[in-house]
């Protein structure tokens, strides 16, 4: 899936995503104290885990309560478009 044969994966290089994974993103959300909305396409296969949607509105609220809100789209695909189910 997003793979286009030369070593891309939905248009970003493997050193992209060795990044991102190797970024400790709870960590980021206990620290920041900015307003957070959380958004998700319950149709969105590239962001396909509603739960860690979840958790990032639960971090954030545990640290500094009520900064975080989830907003979820049914229906909705990645692009916030009307896709059907997941």
């Amino acid at each position: 899936m997003g793979h286009d044969g030369k070593g891309n994966i939905y248009s970003r290089n493997a050193q992209y995503w060795r990044q991102i994974q190797d970024t400790n993103h709870l960590q980021n959300w206990k620290k920041t104290t900015a307003k957070v909305l959380v958004q998700f396409g319950e149709s969105d296969f590239q962001a396909f885990s509603k739960t860690d949607h979840y958790q990032i509105q639960r971090t954030v609220n545990y640290y500094t309560p009520d900064n975080a809100t989830l907003q979820v789209f049914p229906l909705n695909d990645h692009y916030f478009a009307k896709s059907g189910t997941m």
